[in-house]
């Protein structure tokens, strides 16, 4: 008996110990490749452009801009509300489900802004430039 407890501790003990390896290394490496959100990875296309076409390419973004940040701020404090309502004592599933839907409608608009500013981008491009923008950009933009 005496030894099954020693070989439990035993066993447990290297597998907090490889645990820990592991998040130690994990944690060594993190940043070492280059992560980049979505729109600095398609500013950094960009800049294959020519001058004339990138100047516009620049301004449509601009435009877009505010409206995106207004809706991403508006779904991060939408999911932020969400997760403390499920997360409280006078929780109700038709309440909940009323705060993901609305969650859901600022998604939409969200991913609605960001197909317009695309195909406004796009409507500037030869399609030689498009292809090979959204042939870069395809895992980063998720489509």
């Amino acid at each position: 008996m005496k030894r099954v407890v020693v070989g439990i501790i035993l066993f447990a003990s290297i597998a907090l110990n490889v645990t820990l390896l592991g998040a130690l290394e994990a944690r060594q490496h993190e940043g070492r490749f280059e992560k980049r959100p979505p729109m600095q990875a398609l500013m950094k296309q960009l800049e294959t452009l020519p001058e004339s076409d990138r100047a516009d390419v620049k301004e449509t973004l601009k435009a877009k801009r505010k409206d995106m940040r207004a809706a991403m701020e508006g779904i991060r404090s939408e999911r932020q509300s969400v997760y403390e309502y499920i997360s409280s004592d006078h929780y109700t599933h038709e309440e909940a489900a009323k705060k993901l839907a609305g969650l859901r409608e600022r998604t939409t608009a969200l991913q609605q802004l960001s197909q317009e500013m695309i195909l406004d981008i796009a409507d500037k491009m030869t399609p030689e430039q498009r292809k090979n923008l959204l042939t870069q950009l395809k895992d980063k933009l998720k489509f």
